[in-house]
């Protein structure tokens, strides 16, 4: 089974901020991220390749509406 990580941990991963992540799961680039029992976000191996993908998509200039079509 694939280690999960939390929100900073994915976030730091990706080089992104928090607000960053969790805008792009309100924006439908990132399926809803299962949570813990106290609530906290947990990001499983799949969730963090999406991630790589959206930040390399937004890296290169593709915006947010480009993005969510290509996934």
């Amino acid at each position: 089974m694939d280690a999960e990580v939390g929100i900073g941990a994915a976030a730091a991963q990706a080089g992104v901020s928090i607000e960053t992540l969790r805008y792009y799961e309100s924006a439908g680039l990132l399926p809803p991220v299962p949570r813990d029992a106290s609530g906290r976000r947990r990001y499983d191996q799949a969730a963090l390749d999406q991630l790589d993908i959206i930040v390399t998509m937004r890296g290169v200039g593709f915006s947010v509406q480009q993005v969510r079509r290509m996934l």
